[in-house]
């Protein structure tokens, strides 16, 4: 797996640094992509650049880190830890409900922050090998299936089923067309 992209987001300029300092980010695999001072920067950054991971504050100006999190849920893979001063459980609460993998609390440490990097390196890790395999068995179905067809193996039924899961408009002309070029190609390769 490559370097994790990472996105800090604090309004305050010291923590944003002070978290960048407080650990060899290299040894981790994980390559500080930018920083932000509040939710609606880390929208329009993520919007522009692939972010695996962002490390933001609980409370930020203009949108603070449990909306941001709320709205990152709906629409993007990027995965959050938050760090708070606040120690309230409603705010961990949220944070769980909005889909954060981590809350730690200020002042965050050098072993708390490594173990939360690797517990989320994992869960990445496990969700790119989970659509690698998926990927590979959409390919082998598609594979499957268009052998099928051509081999006219399938019913007039299955094949209709066969079009409708693949989302594919059923016309006999296409289908005819893809059968002859597939044959034509055949032809070529055996000569």
């Amino acid at each position: 797996m490559t370097n994790l992209r990472v996105l800090i987001a604090d309004d305050e300029e010291s923590i944003r640094t002070g978290l960048s300092k407080l650990i060899d980010w290299s040894t981790q695999d994980i390559q500080i992509v930018g920083y932000a001072q509040n939710g609606k920067q880390v929208l329009d950054f993520i919007a522009h650049t692939p972010v695996d991971l962002l490390i933001t504050d609980i409370r930020m100006p203009i949108m603070d880190g449990l909306e941001l999190s709320r709205r990152l849920q709906s629409n993007s893979d990027t995965e959050i830890i938050i760090f708070s001063g606040h120690g309230e459980f409603a705010y961990a609460q949220k944070a769980i409900e909005y889909g954060v993998q981590e809350y730690l609390l200020k002042p965050v440490d050098e072993e708390r922050l490594i173990c939360s990097l690797q517990r989320v390196r994992e869960k990445i890790r496990q969700k790119h090998q989970l659509n690698t395999m998926a990927e590979q068995g959409k390919t082998l179905l598609v594979e499957k299936s268009v052998e099928e067809l051509l081999t006219c193996t399938l019913s007039p039924e299955q094949q209709s089923e066969l079009f409708r899961q693949l989302r594919l408009e059923q016309r006999e002309s296409l289908f005819c067309v893809g059968v002859l070029q597939t044959f034509i190609r055949n032809m070529h390769v055996g000569y």
